[in-house]
């Protein structure tokens, strides 16, 4: 149900567009998070050498207006994202580009969600109730409004090292490494992998 619950976040944030080349690796590096700070997943993907499709699984339209709630937070917070080239190396077809990345924090919010509809899922389940999976998921959407009604803004820093190559007359990011990953999902990324093994 948690999987489900990211696999669907992931869909709300995928909105068309395509984009210029980039012709230095810094310019490539710019149109990601670019597209990071206006929730083009689209124009994300765009940026890597290899373009892998997002897995959207058996999502109904209609879980995707209730999981509206998730795409306003991302969108309001992922807009204050702000980024600083530090440093740049470059050979005939390879690059390294050193991002000073500052980004709001959401890994407490989903942590408080987590442990808010665990703690109503167990209390259900010693009073020797049946637990369903509309149940579960009315637990988390209850949770969440809870959590980012009283979030506060809390930002975080990290450097991140982002590999690009160039392809023909392009650069493009080599690979979506975890660091970057994390930066570009508000620190949540460690807390999916382990939502994913509670599946």
């Amino acid at each position: 149900m948690f999987k489900r619950l990211f696999v669907t976040i992931s869909l709300l944030l995928i909105i068309s567009g395509c984009s210029a080349q980039s012709k230095t690796p810094e310019d490539a590096v710019e149109k990601y998070f670019k597209a990071v700070s206006s929730l083009n997943v689209v124009q994300m993907e765009q940026s890597f050498v290899e373009r892998e499709e997002i897995e959207v699984g058996e999502v109904e339209l209609e879980d995707l207006k209730e999981m509206k709630a998730y795409y306003d937070f991302f969108k309001e917070n992922l807009a204050l994202i702000e980024y600083e080239i530090i440093d740049s190396t470059e050979s005939e077809s390879s690059a390294t580009v050193q991002v000073q990345v500052k980004y709001v924090n959401g890994a407490g919010v989903f942590q408080s969600v987590i442990s808010e509809a665990m703690t109503k899922m167990f209390e259900l389940a010693f009073q020797g109730e049946e637990v369903t999976e509309e149940m579960s998921e009315q637990f988390v959407k209850e949770a969440f409004a809870n959590a980012a009604t009283d979030f506060k803004v809390e930002f975080a820093e990290d450097v991140v090292i982002i590999p690009l190559v160039k392809v023909g007359n392009e650069w493009l990011i080599e690979e979506m490494t975890n660091e970057l990953l994390n930066v570009s999902f508000m620190g949540i990324y460690d807390l999916g992998l382990m939502l994913e093994g509670m599946e």
